[in-house]
């Protein structure tokens, strides 16, 4: 995990851009097509978390391939969105921020697409899980379908742990630049993965059903530990505070602030 914070990436001047390009893609969805695809990645995570960090890219799942061809060409092609790429295309939407060009991004996937774990291609988180674990959720007024807390889960960690290993065997073969966003994107996973966590709201039966049903039970685990091991540099003494969690870790800190407190530091 990074231990640089990329807290300024997300920044509400570029998410709130963002939020918008999502509101105005939905809202053309219902109008044109009579029904929304299911938003997943840093938005779901949004819509579970009200006031975490927002996101930049926009996630959507279709139920087919064809969906995404259809839908996607002809809202790209309405919204002044910019293609780059041969085989693999990205559609993009530039706004200016503070003097700098930012990029809002879309990635769409369907449920006819394989979902699998890069270490192992074995195990699969398949997208159309969401057709039997999905909830509808508010995000600041705007009303979205979104995976359920538990599948949500799933798919950050295996998008996290996707990202790393492209890290790790891919790190020195790229850019800076595209290395520079790799750390980024994998910084942003842990930290939406702890919003979720830090909940408190899994369901135990739907989880282990879902890790059970996707033979993703160790690397989810292995996982979450990782997380979990969360630390704070104190701002008073430079002490390193630790803890098991986020919650824990809070505690944690007052504590230490209190004992300072005490001690007239």
């Amino acid at each position: 995990m990074p231990e640089t914070s990329y807290a300024g990436d997300y920044r509400p001047e570029v998410t709130d851009l963002s939020r918008e390009e999502l509101r105005n893609f939905l809202d053309w969805c219902a109008k044109l097509l009579g029904y929304e695809p299911t938003i997943i990645g840093g938005w779901a995570v949004y819509a579970h978390v009200p006031g975490h960090l927002g996101s930049r890219d926009i996630d959507v799942v279709f139920p087919t391939n064809r969906a995404i061809d259809e839908v996607m060409d002809r809202y790209y092609a309405y919204n002044g969105f910019k293609c780059e790429g041969d085989l693999e295309k990205t559609f993009h939407k530039e706004a200016m921020v503070d003097g700098k060009t930012e990029k809002i991004i879309y990635d769409a996937t369907s449920y006819e697409r394989r979902n699998r774990l890069k270490e192992k291609d074995s195990i699969e988180i398949p997208w159309n899980l969401i057709e039997t674990h999905k909830e509808r959720k508010d995000l600041a007024g705007l009303s979205l379908w979104t995976p359920s807390l538990e599948l949500l889960l799933l798919y950050k960690v295996k998008a996290y742990r996707d990202r790393s290993h492209e890290l790790l065997h891919k790190g020195l073969l790229i850019t800076p630049g595209d290395r520079n966003r790799l750390n980024s994107k994998i910084w942003k996973d842990a930290e939406d993965i702890k919003a979720l966590d830090g909940l408190g709201k899994t369901g135990k039966k739907e989880l282990n059903q879902l890790l059970r049903q996707t033979g993703f039970k160790e690397y989810y685990k292995e996982t979450m530990r990782e997380i979990r091991r969360v630390s704070q540099d104190c701002t008073k003494c430079g002490k390193t505070i630790r803890a098991g969690n986020p919650s824990q870790l809070k505690i944690n800190v007052a504590l230490h602030l209190k004992k300072h407190e005490i001690d007239g530091y």
